[in-house]
């Protein structure tokens, strides 16, 4: 049963919400009854008012109320939870979200039907895997943790048949894997890898009460999709996006530090920002998915351009940029395959397995916000394979990478004819493929592969600095293919960076001379977004592009005038109020910019800027921008904010556009 709801927008395609339920799993619905269902009652007292009847049956289409429920239930089990753990020799918190993360992959993949385990008990009608497996374990009277989900984890789900004869756990037959875990695939991804004495056998004890709230009380109270639903299709169900909520919002306190999470109809603003100023415009293309007035030769051009582009997120937190450029970039080259007519030449799964492996990289300072980011994007790439035996996860090890983005020293193109380095960072290229995309799993050496590429990086570093030591993440060897040649670097930089003042998130002392030495902008008291804003500019390849959410004192604080002078000096093309809160005292507005160095282009852009539409907009001043770079005025007050709109289309009618 479907219920779905469209609304038409001019120019562009209808947006659609549904939401609904197979037969099979009509006991699953308690969010359908309790949260869509209910508004669609119809009510007498309404009379002929239909803009009320209209206002309260559009509330079953509204994911925010899932999003709302979900997350008050996720916090509050978590906490129940996270107590009942005993013998957690680590931070008992990681492990606990670890194990979380794991049980909701789980959960997601029942709906791709990759999971079995049979059995023919009359309260096994429910066809869910993990309620299935639990449900066998409390009737054994087994415990859940110890006799069931270490071998579905750690001899099933990561690892090729669980057959291994050494460690913990190890010599098992398939008959007694079968009994433990059923029938489930190899997955690899390093999600279900033993990451540490926790993940062992028989170190940690949890109750089966925990699993009954987190299983019963959380995975089953709420309707499931695998699809990540995109500006223009949203199933009203918990979706793959609700890791980075839960994420950013409830488990790690991340707002301790700065860190906010940023909605999806922004997210996907800036990414179609950046991609138009990449391609040169397309606007119909880029905004409207309309490549009806592309010729077949300029959809192959454009197609290859877009397999060259390389995009990163330096605060990549849990991948929402990643995501959603991800997302853009799929549909884009959907389309133009099917104008360059060779719709054929590539499957949903292997054009997403592309994008991931040639055009995405992304870094962040927290390992959980990364391991949330490469969760986020197995999934992604999960619903797009048709089949019941779906091949190895990709290793994301070396594309979604932990580290600190600003400490090490600023990524220059290496431009001097060096064969020996050329070489390196060629099979350092090749090598780091291998180990993403393994093939079959059978004879892959896995922690070997890894070992030889931790050497080759140690030999292109010490071709950079010979025997200095870097402190950070250093950009020029870690993404080194990224940075060769006179044109190195990247093509678009998105991030929602830190929102905090390194006096509180960098200490004193060494750390703060080194970013006084790397940044031209530390001076003073400087904030790390201002930081992650000039190292945007040092990411960037000349002519590309960065789109970039900060707070909006960015325009007027005396503090901030280093960063408004150093983005003047290249291009400022929008400046937009989103019209958001990321709390009483955080504000933001959108940047979204490019790096020229051609003066004939600056001064373009300058006097571009008195002849905008003022009723649609304030521009900068042109003296702001070619002396001082004083005092930024943002989009006029009285333009509406997005919280007064949900479509994408109200983000073009906020921004201050400059180009």
């Amino acid at each position: 049963m479907r219920f779905a709801h469209f609304e038409e927008r001019d120019g562009r395609q209808p947006s659609l919400s549904a939401f609904g339920w197979e037969r099979r799993s009509a006991q699953a619905t308690r969010t359908v009854r309790e949260l869509n269902l209910d508004t669609l009652r119809y009510q007498p007292g309404y009379g002929s008012d239909v803009d009320t009847w209209r206002a309260r049956w559009l509330q079953a289409w509204d994911v925010e109320a899932v999003t709302r429920g979900f997350f008050e239930t996720y916090k509050r089990v978590f906490e129940e939870v996270e107590p009942m753990m005993t013998g957690v020799r680590g931070d008992r918190r990681l492990f606990a979200q670890r194990l979380f993360n794991r049980l909701l992959f789980i959960r997601f993949l029942e709906k791709k039907g990759w999971l079995h385990f049979d059995s023919n008990h009359p309260e096994d009608r429910d066809p869910g895997y993990l309620s299935r497996l639990f449900n066998a374990a409390r009737r054994g009277n087994e415990n859940f943790f110890r006799d069931r989900l270490f071998w579905l984890f750690f001899r099933g789900l990561g690892n090729t048949a669980g057959l291994d004869d050494g460690g913990p756990g190890g010599g098992r037959d398939l008959g007694f894997l079968r009994e433990r875990r059923g029938d489930v695939p190899y997955l690899n991804g390093g999600l279900f890898e033993q990451e540490d004495v926790d993940d062992f056998e028989g170190h940690v004890e949890i109750p089966n009460e925990a699993f009954e709230r987190i299983i019963n009380g959380l995975f089953y109270r709420y309707n499931f999709t695998v699809t990540e639903s995109a500006p223009d299709d949203v199933e009203v169900a918990v979706d793959p996006e609700m890791l980075g909520k839960v994420f950013e919002e409830l488990v790690t306190g991340r707002h301790d530090t700065g860190s906010y999470y940023t909605p999806r109809p922004i997210v996907s603003f800036m990414c179609r920002e950046a991609l138009k100023g990449y391609l040169g415009g397309q606007e119909a293309l880029v905004d409207r998915h309309d490549a009806g007035a592309i010729s077949v030769p300029e959809a192959r051009e454009l197609l290859g351009r877009l397999a060259d582009i390389r995009v990163v997120d330096p605060a990549c937190g849990s991948g929402a940029y990643l995501l959603g450029m991800l997302y853009e970039l799929f549909t884009l080259t959907k389309l133009l395959d099917t104008r360059a007519e060779q719709a054929t030449a590539r499957d949903d799964y292997n054009r997403k397995l592309d994008i991931i492996q040639n055009n995405l990289y992304g870094v962040d300072l927290d390992p959980f916000a990364v391991n949330v980011a490469r969760l986020r994007l197995w999934l992604s790439l999960v619903v797009e394979y048709q089949g019941d035996d779906p091949p190895p996860l990709p290793n994301l090890d070396f594309k979604i990478e932990v580290g600190d983005s600003l400490l090490a020293p600023a990524p220059k193109p290496v431009t001097a004819a060096d064969m020996f380095r050329e070489e390196r960072v060629q099979k350092f290229v090749d090598m780091k493929r291998r180990y993403m995309r393994p093939g079959a799993a059978e004879g892959f050496d896995k922690s070997g592969l890894r070992r030889e590429i931790e050497g080759l990086r140690r030999e292109i570093a010490a071709g950079v600095v010979a025997g200095a030591h870097i402190q950070g993440f250093d950009w020029r060897v870690d993404f080194a293919e990224v940075f060769e040649g006179a044109l190195g670097g990247f093509d678009v930089v998105l991030a929602n960076p830190p929102y905090i003042s390194t006096k509180h998130g960098f200490g004193t002392g060494a750390a703060r001379s080194l970013l006084r030495s790397t940044y031209t902008t530390a001076r003073g008291q400087f904030d790390a977004y201002s930081l992650f804003l000039e190292r945007a500019i040092q990411l960037l390849a000349p002519g590309g592009h960065y789109a970039y959410i900060v707070p909006k004192p960015v325009l007027t604080n005396s503090s901030m005038k280093p960063i408004r002078r150093l983005l003047a000096e290249y291009a400022v093309l929008a400046i937009g109020d989103p019209g958001l809160a990321f709390s009483a005292h955080v504000e933001p507005i959108v940047l979204v910019g490019c790096k020229t160095y051609s003066a004939a282009q600056r001064v373009q852009i300058v006097r571009n800027l008195g002849s905008y539409d003022a009723q649609h907009t304030q521009a900068l001043r042109r003296e702001d921008l070619v002396t001082d770079a004083g005092t930024w005025r943002s989009a006029r007050p009285a333009l509406p904010s997005l919280r007064q709109h949900t479509k994408y289309r109200a983000l073009g009618e906020l921004l201050s556009v400059v180009r």
